[in-house]
């Protein structure tokens, strides 16, 4: 007697995929920083005449450097982003009471303001500047929350005479 294996003759041979389940590219942009990014930003974006780090140092500062500078900072940048890791003496702020108005004895009247080094705010807004291009994609056209120029205002004065009408 003949053993045969139950199988559909000519049958092609299993091929596992190994393609990515997600075809798209990544919305954000993972790449390196680049000089040019940091000059875009520090030339167009950054504010100007903003009160010192507890470093001391002037964002104002950073403007002024020239490319083969601006490529030192990038390629701090890029270690920092690479390693998913920011050294803790660039994370340190210094925390002060800044007087808001009314009766200076009653501690209500103040608010508390946190000098962070240029170094930090430079790189935080970078990433920041990323993300917001990436989910600018993905959140819908009707999501007005913590969105610049997306106030909330108008949703919810709808939302509310919707809810009169009701």
């Amino acid at each position: 007697m003949h053993h045969q294996q139950w199988s559909v003759q000519n049958e092609p041979p299993f091929i596992l995929n190994t393609s990515p389940l997600n075809k798209h590219p990544p919305l954000y942009n993972t790449s390196p920083f680049t000089v040019l990014e940091l000059h875009t930003f520090l030339h167009t974006r950054a504010k100007k005449r903003k009160a010192p780090g507890i470093s001391g140092v002037l964002l104002d500062a950073l403007i002024f450097l020239d490319l083969d500078n601006l490529a030192h900072i990038v390629a701090i940048y890029n270690d920092w982003f690479s390693s998913s890791t920011v050294p803790q003496d660039i994370l340190v702020a210094c925390i002060f009471s800044m007087f808001k108005k009314g009766d200076p004895t009653v501690l209500d009247n103040y608010r508390p303001i946190a000098r962070l080094k240029a170094l930090y705010k430079v790189y935080a807004t970078l990433l920041r500047l990323r993300l917001e291009q990436g989910v600018g994609k993905e959140i819908g056209l009707v999501h007005y929350g913590f969105r610049a120029a997306k106030s909330t205002l108008d949703p919810i004065y709808v939302t509310r005479r919707v809810q009169d009408i009701l």
